[in-house]
């Protein structure tokens, strides 16, 4: 820094004249044009013995613009002038010297020229010398602060140097510590919220080293811990080692084996703050929820069972309908026709046999079998025959794709359900009429989709949101669980199913991924 750039931290008054002359050892004054602007002695202007205008030699060249210094005598006093520059305002700088009593000649114009020069060389030094002064005091006050906000300690009170820049540089150092305090009220504020949270969190949490070694542990986990002792740990343990650093795992577990315990217990990655890496485990006991879920899984199998006990019932009605007629009529087929329903009820007695043995076992979808299959297989035994439904005029048209489309997995028994479910709406929404029930494959290597088309006019399309909600049908006597079901297997083989109204009627769209693109994870569900 220079004078002239730093001068702007001072105030150019009879203050710094006096001071200015200490240094200087005479006295001191400042013009700005005619203007007395500061000078170290007033009383000696008032008095006449310093000049109250400036000296008449001095001030043409300062006018003019000249800088030249010059050395000149007024009265009983040597007289150094040169214009100076502070705050940015050129002045003229006069300074006076008693001559003492009897000296000599004066001095040579040289002497003269050389002697302004230290005068101004002086003014600069003893400049320089009062902002070194202020300088230090105002950067050891700032490095104060400094350690203050790096300690985290408050400023205190401050007081705002002269020097614009350092003024600048304190004020930014205020401002931080004032974010900083902000910042440390918000983590101490979110620190107790935390403390809170986890004080009162039904969840169990621990924080665990990666080799397993527990670091922290919330009231509900110890709470656990003491009631079931070293299992809990155990438990915590065998998660973790499905899940590598910086991974994650979950899983449902039965830590007793018969009893009614379940935890679902998760482990994931987390950085420590001394950059190591480390676990967070949460357990939940979700024991009413399995409860809870089970019971409703069971209700629903019930609703669900029942359903599939009535669709058997169907064709057992109509073969029985379609005997009493023939027989009524003598008509000379009865004997063909009745070896015919006797296959077909037999048929169907097999079926109510394998649903009530699956009620019997509450597997309902739980007893899941995924194996790959071809869905053109499942077309081929659906329904499983067509010859009562031809004799009322209800036509089945079967449509695969040219090459077959590759298998998807899932369950074949659950899916052939499915797909005579939607048969079976078909029928029902056709009921006395004549039509057609379209079932069609196809796909690519995205996605293999099966669809069911028939002509009995489709539904409300305000009502196609809720075609596969239990209870929802399309027919007055139909209890609606016959598509829910299709959307829980479609579900569980992790497709999708979709309805929209055709040119003639309802089409309902199955869509599976193929065993190529198929979730690894589709056996475990």
């Amino acid at each position: 820094y220079t004078a002239v750039h730093l001068g702007g931290g001072f105030a150019v008054d009879d203050e710094l004249a006096t001071w200015l002359a200490e240094g200087w050892g005479g006295e001191v004054s400042l013009w700005d044009g005619a203007d007395l602007v500061a000078v170290s002695r007033p009383d000696l202007i008032s008095n006449g013995v310093l000049p109250w205008l400036p000296l008449p030699e001095t001030f043409p060249p300062y006018l003019m613009g000249r800088n030249d210094p010059s050395v000149l005598r007024w009265r009983d006093h040597l007289v150094a002038a040169e214009p100076v520059v502070l705050q940015d305002r050129r002045l003229l700088l006069h300074l006076f010297q008693p001559r003492a009593s009897g000296s000599g000649s004066d001095l040579g114009a040289v002497d003269w020229l050389l002697t302004g020069a230290c005068l101004s060389a002086l003014l600069a030094l003893v400049l320089t010398t009062r902002i070194e002064k202020r300088l230090s005091s105002s950067l050891r006050e700032l490095v104060v602060l400094a350690r203050n906000l790096l300690d985290g300690e408050p400023l205190g009170a401050i007081q705002r140097p002269r020097e614009t820049d350092l003024a600048e540089v304190l004020d930014a150092v205020a401002s931080m510590n004032e974010e900083v305090q902000q910042r440390e009220v918000s983590l101490r504020h979110q620190e107790e919220l935390l403390r809170i949270t986890l004080k009162t969190l039904e969840s169990a949490v621990v924080v665990l080293e990666p080799d397993g070694t527990e670091k922290f542990a919330n009231p509900a986990a110890h709470r656990l811990e003491m009631e079931h002792g070293s299992l809990f740990l155990d438990q915590l343990r065998s998660t973790v080692e499905e899940a590598s650093i910086g991974g994650s795992a979950a899983k449902t577990v039965q830590p007793i084996p018969g009893r009614d315990l379940t935890w679902r217990i998760g482990v994931a990655g987390v950085p420590f703050p001394d950059g190591s890496l480390g676990l967070v485990a949460v357990v939940d006991d979700v024991t009413d929820l399995v409860r809870a879920d089970r019971a409703l899984q069971l209700n629903q199998m019930a609703r669900i069972v029942a359903h599939e006990v009535k669709n058997p019932l169907t064709p057992v009605r109509l073969w029985v309908q379609e005997l009493e007629a023939a027989a009524g009529r003598d008509d000379p087929e009865l004997p063909q026709l009745l070896d015919e329903a006797c296959r077909e009820i037999a048929v169907q007695v097999a079926r109510l046999e394998e649903t009530a043995n699956s009620f019997s076992n509450l597997v309902a979808l739980e007893h899941w079998e995924p194996v790959p299959v071809n869905l053109e297989s499942i077309l081929e035994g659906v329904p499983t025959s067509t010859e009562i439904f031809t004799r009322r005029g209800i036509g089945f048209e079967r449509e695969v794709s040219v090459p077959p489309p590759l298998p998807i997995r899932g369950d074949r028994h659950w899916i052939h359900r499915a797909v005579a479910n939607l048969v079976q709406n078909s029928i029902d929404a056709l009921g006395n009429d004549r039509g057609t029930i379209t079932l069609r494959v196809f796909g690519d290597s995205e996605s293999v989709i099966l669809e069911v088309e028939d002509t009995a006019g489709g539904v409300p399309d305000a009502r196609l949101p809720d075609l596969f909600s239990p209870h929802f049908s399309t027919t007055t006597s139909g209890s609606g669980l016959g598509l829910a079901l299709v959307h829980q297997v479609v579900t569980r083989c992790h497709g999708r199913v979709e309805a929209a109204n055709g040119p003639r009627g309802l089409i309902v769209r199955l869509e599976f991924p193929p065993v190529s693109v198929a979730p690894d994870w589709v056996d475990s569900v």
